[in-house]
């Protein structure tokens, strides 16, 4: 047992809320868990179910007789027996045999080993009746008893989900900012698990970690530990062969990282170090809130959309109005006007074939709501700088004002009728033109500025 040491200030902030109120810790961790994975409340709800989808036939679930302490759901009592397992694994002369966690060594011995652990019974390990590799086999042996995987049948589904956040193809930079977001989340989802498990799960990556780093003598690298234990700790119990084959990858990778990063992986991020704190410091003054509410200093609302997003939206409502006015010359020469301006393309083809159609899709429903919703998406930096090419308000005005000017003269050329208002002093025939437009249009012109029905 050699968690605890050590504990920095940020984890020492962490469990004094989980003592002082445990809920508003659970529901700080799920609020910036939320905002991390970019998800809807319903999404995210989703991603917790704890139905996994894995269906066993009855005749094939395992039955063990009598397994202990082992066969049923995680407890105190069971975690410290696991620990007289690894305190004498993790030991140097025993750490760095060849094989380990692989080998197998003798059934016989593990499994009285085993049974003698899962009923309480008095082991001495240091006697030399049993080998290095028997207790390594048996502390598998406990693991794969368990109902259900270490880190809990709620979470496979997100697990499977951050496995993929990184990807070979991927350019180091990128990388690298995946790598991050992944770590974080793990950080967040492992405070979710209860303070004994959580402590338990930490020692025990700790160990392979300490086996991975010997791996030169002991020939065990992190691939090949992560392959052993990611059913044990990952996969739910109810997962055929079929369906372990299917994940088996995904969850040694997922496992994999958390090796690697077991230094960094137990540390909580600092944003919620922040909220953590901040709830502290509101619980010392008298001022803290209700369990449920939860507050944060970062701001996680609407995100302001750029000029060209804005562009875009007007644009297509725009098009959108022209298109629904009756089949005549002017609205023709509209929509090229429109097609011409855009590349060839109308608002509605360009905004179907961005990479953030989802998000243009639904900001209708975002300006009504005015920043009620806070969990939209908003575009990245990459989408951004694709659109960063559409005009801007106003170049669509002054284009607008341009055409309105040389279409006004063709048809006073063209029909020579149009009557003049009090404005034709400096351009009656724009004036005059907008009018004859706006019959057809249906925007009463003069309640608008310059024509513009969208543009405010």
């Amino acid at each position: 047992m050699f968690a605890d040491e050590n504990l920095s200030e940020e984890c020492r902030s962490i469990e004094t809320l989980r003592v002082k109120n445990e809920q508003l810790l659970l529901n700080l961790v799920k609020m910036h868990l939320l905002f991390t994975l970019d998800l809807s409340g319903d999404n995210f709800e989703q991603l917790f179910d704890c139905k996994t989808g894995f269906e066993r036939k009855k005749n094939s679930i395992r039955k063990n007789k009598d397994d202990g302490i082992f066969g049923r759901e995680l407890t105190e009592e069971g975690i410290c027996r696991m620990y007289v397992l690894i305190d004498y694994i993790i030991q140097d002369k025993n750490i760095t045999q060849e094989g380990l966690f692989r080998k197998c060594g003798s059934a016989v011995r593990q499994q009285e080993l085993k049974y003698k652990l899962s009923h309480g019974k008095d082991v001495d390990l240091e006697s030399g009746l049993y080998t290095v590799h028997d207790c390594a086999n048996a502390l598998k042996a406990c693991l794969a008893d368990l109902p259900q995987p270490l880190l809990t049948d709620a979470h496979f589904k997100l697990h499977c989900q951050i496995a993929k956040f990184v990807s070979p193809t991927m350019s180091p930079n990128t990388k690298q900012v995946a790598e991050q977001k992944r770590l974080k989340i793990l950080q967040l989802l492992l405070l979710l698990l209860s303070p004994s498990v959580r402590k338990f799960v930490k020692d025990l990556l700790i160990l392979l970690y300490k086996v991975k780093r010997s791996s030169e003598q002991n020939k065990m690298d992190s691939r090949s530990l992560a392959t052993l234990f990611a059913p044990h700790l990952l996969c739910p119990k109810n997962m055929t062969g079929e369906d372990l084959q299917t994940f088996s990858s995904i969850m040694t990778d997922e496992l994999q990282f958390m090796i690697e990063n077991v230094n960094e992986l137990f540390e909580p991020p600092k944003e919620l170090v922040l909220d953590v704190n901040k709830e502290l410091n509101d619980a010392r003054s008298d001022d803290c809130t209700d369990g449920e509410i939860v507050h944060t200093v970062y701001a996680f609302c609407e995100r302001d959309k750029t000029e060209e997003d804005y562009t875009q939206l007007q644009l297509a409502e725009l098009y959108a109005h022209v298109h629904n006015m009756p089949d005549t010359p002017i609205k023709h020469k509209l929509i090229k006007q429109f097609n011409r301006q855009n590349g060839g393309k109308s608002p509605l083809v360009m905004k179907k074939s961005t990479p953030c159609k989802k998000a243009i899709k639904s900001i209708g429903n975002q300006l009504r709501k005015a920043g009620q919703n806070i969990f939209s998406r908003s575009s990245t930096k990459e989408q951004r700088e694709e659109k960063s090419s559409m005009p801007t308000i106003k170049q669509i005005k002054k284009d607008c004002t341009e055409f309105l000017k040389t279409e006004a003269s063709e048809t006073i050329e063209r029909e020579g009728e149009l009557k003049p208002t009090k404005e034709t002093n400096k351009n009656g025939n724009v004036v005059a033109f907008t009018e004859q437009v706006s019959a057809e249009v249906g925007v009463n012109v003069s309640e608008q500025n310059n024509f513009n029905p969208i543009f405010v």
